[in-house]
């Protein structure tokens, strides 16, 4: 055995399962490892100095094997003369004198290469049958390889062909690359693959394949998908002709309200195909369906009738069937069926066998025919006595029927009219007309309507009437009778007559009406107007007809009607009492109220404005007079007001010195007398103010917007906060409708009213409810309290200035607060008046108007 060092080589020498082993120069062997010796069959000794050619199967291997790298696979063979494929490398040693070989056992790898290298020429052979093939997918290189005739006709030259991936979804049809992508999508999430889809050839044609295939899982990276593509070109053209023939033949039954039946004598089945047959409950994913099944579905009025005529073809008495019965539908409808067929097959000893035909479904037939034979009755009866006048004539224009409503109308009896033409029953002129325009008209164009005729009754009056008739055709399309139907309009004309009348009437009132009014258009154009307003205005009729309304209205005037009057007009349906400024044709300016409603069509839409205009100029000269007069009375009032109130400080001022100067050297009369002197100064002082201030009042402007009570509620609250801390009340407040008025004033109600029952409190602390109803375009308020309250005798006078209930020692005040209450509330348009009962308390009520905004909502606070 030749020196190997001690080392980690040897240990691999040894454990390997490679055979190796070590020769000389002259290729004998000297050494083998334990692989060796399994592998050959030899033990080291025997193996020892036995050359290498002893190893290989053929000596002519081993002259030409020298070691090398790339040599072939080599045969070997062991001490028991089987043999083996294996791999040879020689190595030199360190030595320079020897050589080290390694054999590596290669049998299996050349038995698998074999199999599989017979695997790919029996599949070769089997895909050479036709354009199909065998494919590799691999993602990572992003290639498709394709083998077999599928490479061919794809326009590849060898049968083996590498396919980018890009180039390879370019050759599947656009309407079948999204179903492909899918089908790969679940193969990499671990499913079989199985599609249809249609790729292009070398010619530009597309053929249908199948596609199946499903991931390597062997590699590694199981990153790749093979399988195969067979063509199935002619067997999808096979069923989608198959497909047409039954869609067309469906069609067709469907089309006709047919189904088609087969059905054998012998065995009483049958086939019934056809959307008709599905609407009767044979299933046409099985359409087999014995006689018995089909007989349940047949009315049992009918059954008899369906069996003595199968019969009579199964025992060969006719050929043919023709049988018209009711069927049951899936729904539960009894639907009329017609049957027709004809035996199409006898057995082998000629008996009837096989029988054949259509079913069709004459459901609406026969309802048309009974429906029509029950209106040509209702027909006959109505029109006998239907309380209309209506005629029928013939082709010869002689009347063949009437009505008895046109016999009453008329006073004739039917033996008189009938075989006459109605032209001599119509007056002379219509006689003519009739004979000359009316009839031949008729006749030629079908039908007239609404034609005025003048009918003379036997009594010889006249009746006015609109003939409408049509014309009924034969079979041939020949005109052979009229059927005409008479409206009465007598008593109609005459209304239309009087409304005329009425309506000429109208317009000369309307026109010589001693009154400014005028007609306006949706689009506010005037279309009437009265003969005073163009009078007062300066202008002819041709010069306001046609032109806008506002035209004649100032600039002010005319802003103000664009974005406030008008639309609320168009809101609400009227106004009334709109103060505008219109501009005479002289340029003179008219200060007017005026009121107006609005007409609606049917559905709604505005349709024209009536209005009334009333000249005001003269009174709003009295209107600026009056209020230039109570300017000045107010400062007359605050000037005596200031003049009245001088002596009674002085006075005030020095009945306090006396008092505080001489209380000790004055007498009990004295002292009492300084105090009614003091008292009666100061109290005259409030009755002033009090005086000034329900003046004032009067006077002051009311600015009205919209007010939201609970704000007004609360200021007036506010004001009475310590008034109410101080005697343990409280406010409960509903819910209050918004109103419209001067929030400054409507605030001073609240709070006398407020302050009024905090004052008249009873021993109890002030308990005080505000609520509010609405009706309409009013808001009614009452202030509930639970104080003393007085006798209802005096409901209205406490409303008066200055007086009081009480006596003035047990109560503060001048009586001056109600009348405030009083005079603000009917400025505002309201009213106010008071419910009290002695010791249970009072409730004042007050009513506002209700703001704007919440009567175009229609919404009301109960």
């Amino acid at each position: 055995m030749p020196d190997l060092p001690d080392t980690l080589l040897y240990s691999l020498y040894e454990q390997t399962s490679d055979a190796v082993f070590v020769t000389g120069a002259n290729r004998r062997i000297r050494h083998v490892n334990p692989a060796f010796t399994s592998l050959f069959g030899y033990s080291r000794d025997e193996i020892a100095g036995v050359g290498l050619s002893a190893l290989y199967a053929e000596k002519s291997v081993f002259d030409a094997s020298d070691g090398d790298a790339g040599a072939p696979d080599l045969l070997y063979r062991t001490r028991s003369g089987s043999t083996f494929w294996g791999t040879l490398r020689l190595i030199p040693m360190q030595n320079g004198k020897e050589l080290l070989g390694i054999i590596r056992d290669v049998t299996g790898r050349r038995t698998l290469e074999r199999r599989i290298e017979d695997g790919e020429r029996l599949l070769r052979d089997g895909l050479g049958s036709g354009n199909h093939g065998a494919w590799r997918l691999s993602l990572a290189e992003r290639i498709v390889e394709v083998t077999g005739p599928l490479a061919t006709f794809l326009g590849y030259a060898d049968e083996d062909a590498v396919i980018p991936l890009a180039e390879w979804r370019a050759m599947i049809h656009p309407e079948d690359q999204g179903a492909t992508l899918k089908a790969l999508s679940a193969v990499y999430r671990g499913r079989m693959m199985s599609a249809e889809l249609r790729m292009k050839g070398k010619d530009g044609q597309y053929r249908w394949m199948h596609a199946r295939g499903r991931l390597n899982s062997h590699e590694t990276r199981r990153n790749t998908a093979s399988g195969l593509i067979i063509d199935v070109h002619q067997k999808k053209t096979l069923e989608r002709q198959i497909e047409q023939s039954d869609r067309q033949l469906a069609d067709a039954l469907k089309a006709a309200d047919l189904a088609a039946w087969r059905h054998d004598l012998k065995k009483h089945y049958s086939t019934i195909r056809g959307d008709l047959a599905g609407q009767l409950g044979v299933n046409q994913d099985l359409p087999e369906i014995p006689g018995p099944v089909w007989m349940d579905r047949v009315h049992p009025e009918d059954a008899q009738a369906v069996v003595s005529g199968t019969m009579a073809v199964a025992n060969g008495e006719t050929e043919t069937f023709n049988v018209l019965y009711r069927a049951k539908s899936l729904s539960g409808e009894w639907r009329w069926i017609r049957s027709t067929g004809r035996l199409i097959q006898r057995d082998a000893d000629g008996k009837p066998w096989i029988a054949a035909g259509v079913l069709k479904d004459e459901t609406r037939r026969i309802r048309l025919e009974m429906a029509l034979k029950d209106e040509k009755d209702r027909y006959e009866s109505v029109y006998r006595a239907t309380p209309a006048m209506m005629h029928t004539i013939d082709a010869e224009g002689r009347i063949v029927d009437v009505s008895d409503y046109w016999l009453s109308i008329l006073g004739y009896d039917r033996s008189e009219v009938v075989g006459r033409p109605p032209t001599d029953f119509l007056t002379p002129e219509g006689r003519e007309r009739s004979r000359t325009v009316g009839l031949a008209e008729h006749w030629r164009t079908g039908r007239c309507e609404n034609v005025p005729y003048t009918f003379v009754k036997k009594s010889g009056e006249r009746v006015e009437t609109l003939l409408s008739a049509v014309v009924e055709t034969g079979d041939d399309g020949a005109p052979f009778r009229s059927h005409a139907v008479l409206v009465d309009v007598t008593e109609r004309n005459a209304l239309e007559a009087a409304l005329r009348e009425e309506k000429n009437r109208f317009e000369r009132v309307y026109q010589a009406s001693p009154a400014m009014m005028h007609t306006i258009s949706a689009d506010g154009r005037i279309v009437q107007v009265s003969d005073y307003w163009l009078a007062v205005m300066g202008y002819s009729r041709d010069e306001v007809i046609g032109r806008k309304s506002i035209d004649f209205l100032d600039a002010e005037s005319r802003e103000r009607a664009l974005t406030d009057t008008l639309p609320s007009l168009f809101a609400t349906g009227s106004n009334t009492n709109i103060p505008y400024r219109f501009i005479r044709k002289n340029g003179e300016t008219m200060d007017v109220l005026l009121s107006s409603f609005l007409e609606r069509h049917d559905d709604g839409t505005p349709k024209a404005s009536y209005a009334v205009v009333s000249d005001v100029t003269a009174l709003r000269r009295a209107y600026d007079d009056l209020k230039r007069s109570n300017r000045e009375l107010d400062r007359f009032a605050a000037i005596a007001s200031h003049d009245l109130q001088e002596p009674l400080r002085k006075i005030a001022a020095f009945a306090s010195l006396l008092n505080r100067r001489h209380k000790d050297t004055f007498d009990e009369d004295a002292r009492r007398a300084l105090h009614f002197m003091l008292d009666a100064a100061l109290r005259m002082q409030t009755l002033i103010d009090e005086l000034l201030t329900y003046s004032r009042l009067s006077n002051q402007p009311i600015k009205t917007t919209s007010i939201d009570m609970s704000h007004v509620v609360a200021d007036a609250m506010n004001r009475l906060d310590s008034a109410l801390a101080e005697t343990g009340g409280w406010v409960c407040v509903g819910e209050l409708a918004p109103v419209e008025g001067d929030h400054g004033v409507i605030v001073q109600i609240l709070q006398n009213l407020l302050s009024n029952a905090v004052k008249y409190r009873s021993s109890a602390s002030p308990r005080i409810r505000i609520q509010c109803e609405t009706d309409g375009d009013k808001a009614t308020f009452s202030v509930i309290d639970n104080g003393v309250g007085f006798d209802p005798r005096f409901a209205e006078k406490v409303f008066a200035p200055f007086q009081r209930l009480h006596a003035r020692g047990e109560y503060p005040g001048n009586g001056i607060g109600l009348a405030i209450v009083q005079q603000a509330v009917e400025r505002h348009g309201g009213e106010v008046w008071v419910e009290s009962t002695p010791g249970e308390g009072s409730t004042f009520y007050f009513s506002l108007p209700v703001a704007r905004s919440e009567r175009s909502s229609g919404r009301a606070v109960a």
